[in-house]
């Protein structure tokens, strides 16, 4: 199984609009009586505010949601169609058979494109085998690398 490293993990994290870095939040504390000290994101007059940072746990890209994230990124940008053709070319599981292929009549060309599409789409977001989703996001990451 291949493991994203943390260079490739952090393109894809930024790829999909969440944080890498720790981020700072400035809170001001005060007190209630039901809940005890409690914090504020709006100033408070004459109290002193306190500042923390946030680190989030990082995706690792290995389950189904990181993957969907991370496509939806490239749908969100209008690249769904130009990420296809990238993977089409990178598919490296046979799609149809040669058998297949040579025997492709006319009235069951529409049949023949249904399956072969219906493959590749089942290796893209590996149906099949979510072991695979790694090496789908070191690809969506080495065509984020080769358009950047």
């Amino acid at each position: 199984m291949t493991q994203l490293d943390e260079a490739t993990r952090k393109r894809l994290t930024l790829f999909i609009g969440e944080e890498w870095e720790p981020y700072r939040i400035t809170e001001w504390p005060y007190y209630s009586l039901e809940y005890g000290k409690e914090y504020s994101p709006f100033p408070i007059e004459g109290v002193e505010p306190e500042v923390r940072f946030v680190y989030q746990k990082h995706r690792s890209f290995t389950t189904v949601p990181d993957m969907l994230a991370v496509y939806r990124a490239i749908q969100k940008e209008g690249r769904w169609e130009e990420f296809w053709k990238y993977a089409c070319a990178h598919c490296n599981e046979p799609i149809a058979t040669p058998d297949e292929i040579a025997s492709v009549e006319i009235k069951t060309l529409d049949d023949t494109l249904r399956k072969v599409y219906g493959r590749f789409t089942a290796w893209l977001f590996c149906l099949s085998n979510q072991a695979e989703i790694p090496e789908r996001m070191k690809m969506v990451a080495e065509w984020m690398e080769g358009e950047g």
